[in-house]
């Protein structure tokens, strides 16, 4: 079984145009798990689990110059209103 399957039908979409930022994903991820009281996959796992479902991690330059680890091929459903964007 998937921890992330729930987390994924709620919140996420999977396209291979989508992306999101790496902190944003996980701090919306977090909050999701703290609210439903699920169990936390670890950041390897996370990772892991990613990929398996088809998404690829890259670092980019954003704004600034501004390096960022940015996940390919999945997005958030809404933006998260608490979670401040790192760039």
């Amino acid at each position: 079984m998937d921890p992330l399957a729930e987390f994924f039908k709620t919140c996420c979409v999977l396209h291979r145009e989508a992306q999101v930022d790496a902190q944003v994903l996980r701090a919306t991820y977090e909050k999701w798990a703290r609210e439903m009281g699920a169990k936390l996959v670890s950041g390897r796992d996370w990772g892991r689990r990613l990929e398996a479902h088809g998404c690829k991690r890259r670092r980019e330059r954003r704004g600034g110059g501004i390096q960022a680890t940015i996940w390919h091929g999945i997005g958030l459903l809404e933006a998260p209103e608490d979670t401040p964007m790192p760039f």
